[in-house]
């Protein structure tokens, strides 16, 4: 999937910039992911799910659930 972002700042000197009348048109390239994808993801990646929502009002995540929203933390660590 590919989208398309307005991008109203640049970078001058290491210091962001905002500007008001020009944007820039920034390529971004999207992937989604199946419940249980991410969730092997994560594992084989070092990382423990520690809560999955359905929103970020902290929902339930079901299937019917728009968004994947998931907390999580290096394995082994505290």
């Amino acid at each position: 999937m590919r989208g398309r972002v307005p991008d109203p700042s640049f970078v001058n000197g290491g210091s962001v910039e905002h500007r008001a009348a020009e944007s820039a048109i920034r390529h971004l390239m999207l992937r989604l992911y199946f419940p249980q994808e991410l969730d092997a993801l994560l594992e084989r990646n070092g990382f423990l799910v520690l809560h999955k929502f359905g929103s970020f009002e902290e929902e339930r995540f079901e299937s019917r659930s728009r968004h994947q929203i998931v907390v999580a933390r290096v394995a082994g660590g505290s």
